[in-house]
């Protein structure tokens, strides 16, 4: 009994004995440097702790800014600001960065390392408050703006290959909505925060340099800037013709630099439908029915009877209706070339200056014997005559061509 106790008390101090020495060989200390575990430090192993930040966001002047998003950089976990301007956040590591952005100053970039408590003042941002919107009446600084106005730069829509600026308007505007119809050419149909009459035409009023109009033909190459006024107060400035909204467009116009400025823009392209259905052929299509009607004890239908099914496809021919594979998408779907070539001179002084475009657009549809083609030409100027008269003319010279499958008229006549 003795010797037992005394054999599992060496095996119980032989194993702490072990454990010390394996301690001992995996912890080293270093005269001036930081222990480590393994080849680990223990610096590193603290920068991989994720550690919860808190703070407060203010502006220049101290106070609070609610609803600042706080994010961290590089991810998508973000977090927003309580009424008093304070957060708090879950950050992965010590290299972590936090982005702090508010509507209308300027965002910053605040690395944590080894901050718990971060403290930030937005400086706001004058140059988007100072941006100039169109408002019905006249222009305004983007922050005195108090209506439901977007707006869109003539740049970006110039970078779409769409042959009307409603089309390029698509997917811009929150709470604008534009169905394409199809057809090469063709105004689609635009609603400004969804149908509101059952009973008559929903399109927004257009409104071109300060005149109701129509964009139809309107080259987006010779547009400033589009504005999208979206509440009731549209209603206020034009009456009934507002009640579906109102997009205002301004025209581009030359510059009072005593410069004269040429600019070329070109492009091509292809259309095609990417993506077409797998259908059966001739003899694939006989198996199905035989598969369908056979089971079900019915007979050939008289379209598939050998004495109409082996007649010849029209009189003389030699192939008949079961010899013929015919791919409707292929006769039908066609490969639709797109171009748009454009030309502006512009220029001007303190005094006068001017404003001339031209451009040519034409482009195939995806569906045999349709197709578009616009000429266009615009040319406008403005003078001033002293400090309160100006006086100023817009011409617009318009060529479209659209035809749905008319090769009378076309030019373009359809495969035989």
């Amino acid at each position: 009994m003795k010797k037992k106790y005394l054999l599992s008390t060496f095996i119980r101090m032989t194993a702490i004995v072990v454990m010390i020495c394996i301690t001992s060989i995996n912890y080293t200390f270093a005269a001036n440097g930081p222990a480590r575990f393994g080849h680990l430090s223990l610096d590193a192993l603290k920068s991989h702790l994720s550690k919860i930040i808190t703070g407060k966001v203010t502006d220049e002047d101290g106070l609070p800014l609610p609803g600042v998003t706080v994010r961290i950089k590089g991810s998508s976990t973000a977090v927003g600001t309580d009424n008093t301007g304070a957060f708090s956040i879950e950050v992965p590591n010590e290299q972590s960065v936090l982005v702090f952005s508010f509507v209308g100053y300027v965002s910053k970039d605040v690395a944590v390392s080894g901050k718990s408590v971060i403290n930030v003042a937005l400086k706001s941002d004058s140059k988007s408050l100072n941006e100039v919107v169109v408002v019905g009446y006249g222009t305004q600084k983007r922050a005195n703006v108090t209506g439901a106005v977007s707006s869109v730069s003539g740049k970006t829509l110039a970078e779409l290959p769409v042959s009307g600026v409603d089309q390029a308007l698509q997917g811009r505007v929150a709470g604008l909505t534009v169905t394409n119809n199809g057809s090469p050419g063709t105004a689609p149909v635009v609603q400004i925060r969804g149908v509101s009459s059952i009973g008559y035409g929903g399109d927004p009023l257009y409104i071109i340099d300060g005149v109701a109009g129509s964009i139809g033909g309107l080259d987006a190459q010779d547009i400033q800037s589009v504005d999208v006024l979206k509440d009731a107060s549209s209603a206020a400035i034009y009456g009934s013709r507002g009640t579906n909204g109102v997009i205002l467009i301004t025209t581009r116009k030359g510059s009072r630099n005593n410069k004269a400025q040429v600019s070329i823009s070109s492009y091509g392209g292809i259309q095609e439908v990417t993506k077409r259905y797998d259908l059966l052929n001739t003899n694939q299509y006989l198996q199905y029915e035989r598969a369908l009607d056979g089971a079900a004890g019915i007979g050939l239908p008289p379209r598939l009877q050998p004495a109409n099914f082996n007649l010849p496809i029209y009189a003389g021919a030699t192939q008949t209706f079961a010899q013929t594979n015919t791919d409707w998408q292929s006769a039908y779907f066609q490969k639709g070339p797109i171009q748009q070539h454009d030309i502006t001179i512009s220029g001007g002084n303190d005094v006068s200056r001017f404003f001339t475009s031209g451009g040519y657009f034409d482009q195939d549809g995806i569906t045999v014997g349709t197709f578009f083609t616009r000429k266009n030409f615009r040319m406008n100027s403005d003078h001033n005559v002293n400090k309160f008269v100006t006086i100023g003319e817009t011409l617009t010279l318009l060529l479209p061509a659209n035809v749905l499958a008319s090769p009378q008229v076309t030019g373009r006549r359809l495969p035989m």
